[in-house]
């Protein structure tokens, strides 16, 4: 892995803990988008789960948060197709 790519997968991992801690994901972070399927190997590497989970006293509260990756790149689009349906119906 190139040194870009790890600063910028720290830095991936790092604002998805602060997410997950602000919106209380315990149901399940979800991860998708154009980069998800790109990096989904590292995704479970050392260097991303300890960014993930460096929040001090609150590591714990993430450790009890499941995290998916959402593989389909189309998945974006299906969620707006399926948002332009509701608002067609009302």
């Amino acid at each position: 892995m190139i040194e870009v790519e790890r600063i910028w997968l720290g830095a991936y991992a790092s604002l998805l803990g602060d997410v997950a801690l602000q919106e209380l994901c315990f149901g399940g972070l979800w991860i998708s988008g154009g980069t998800a399927p790109k990096h989904f190997k590292n995704f479970k590497s050392d260097l991303f789960m300890k960014q993930f989970f460096d929040k001090g006293r609150l590591e714990d509260i993430l450790k009890t948060i499941p995290m998916k990756v959402i593989l389909d790149e189309e998945f974006g689009l299906f969620s707006a197709a399926c948002r332009a349906k509701m608002l067609l119906k009302t």
